[in-house]
This record gives structure tokens, sequence and C-alpha cells, in this order.
């Protein structure tokens, strides 16, 4: 058994694994994940699960994993939390190549304007439009519900 094991006893549990795939994809190029994280400056700020553990407590359900609140920021206190899968779609960050400055809205091969929203987990498709602005505004009150 090892040493941190015997410290807190949850090796194995989904709260360590969040922990050690986390630091993972901060500390180790040879992650497949490190050029999204440790590649780009996120960093991983918890000294040992424990404090980890007492930052986010226990997994709410199996439905929640490991969320930062800032996509730029890092692994640390205040930045951390359990989301369900919605609550991460909400979150992502801005992927570079994007035609759109907004979440959700993407340019199509012709000249109109796509929308899409995470619902339950899945993305929902709010339609064509024929300008970004119109896109972003149907975005805006999908989101407000």
């Amino acid at each position: 058994m090892s040493q941190n094991a015997l410290k807190h006893g949850m090796e194995g549990t989904p709260e360590y694994n969040a922990f050690y795939n986390a630091r993972r994809r901060c500390v180790s190029p040879k992650s497949k994940d490190y050029a999204n994280y440790g590649g780009r400056g996120v960093r991983f700020r918890f000294a040992s699960f424990v404090v980890f553990y007492q930052e986010l407590g226990p997994r709410p359900s199996p439905k929640h994993t490991l969320d930062r609140k800032n996509n730029d920021g890092h692994y640390e206190s205040g930045n951390v939390r359990w989301a369900t899968r919605t609550e991460q779609m909400q979150n992502q960050r801005k992927r570079t190549g994007c035609d759109s400055q907004a979440k959700f809205v993407s340019k199509t091969s012709g000249d109109k304007w796509r929308a899409v929203v995470p619902v339950n987990g899945k993305q929902k498709h709010l339609g064509s439009f024929p300008d970004e602005a119109s896109a972003i505004d149907a975005v805006k009150e999908a989101l407000r519900g």
C-alpha cells in the first residue's frame, strides 16, 4: 500500500481519480491531454490529495466530474468544482480556429450561422441564422431557459 493511501485511505475512489488525472494532465507531457492543460500553462496547485478533498468534498453524484470555473485558470482553491456534463459544456473555452467569437455559434459551409447549446449533456441544434448576431441571440435565449 502506498504512503498516500495510508494517509487518506481514498486511493481508487472517484475523488482520488479526479485528483490524479487532473494533476497528470498538467505535469506529464506523456499525457494525451497535456497540450490542452500543462502545455498551455494550466498548473495543478494542490499540494496533496487531502488539500484537494478539503476544497471539493465528496463528489455529489456519478454524473459530476471535476471542472475549473475559469478555464484559463489553474487547478487551485476557488477555481475548482464538481460539475455536470451540461455545466461543463456551458463552461468550455472558445477553441482556436472558430469563426465566431461566441460559444456555441459557428459558421456553416454556406453563409449561414449555426447555433448549438448543451441540454442534459447533449447538443441541441437551435437552427441556422442569416447572421452571427441572430445566432448569438438564439443561444442567449436558450441558455436563459
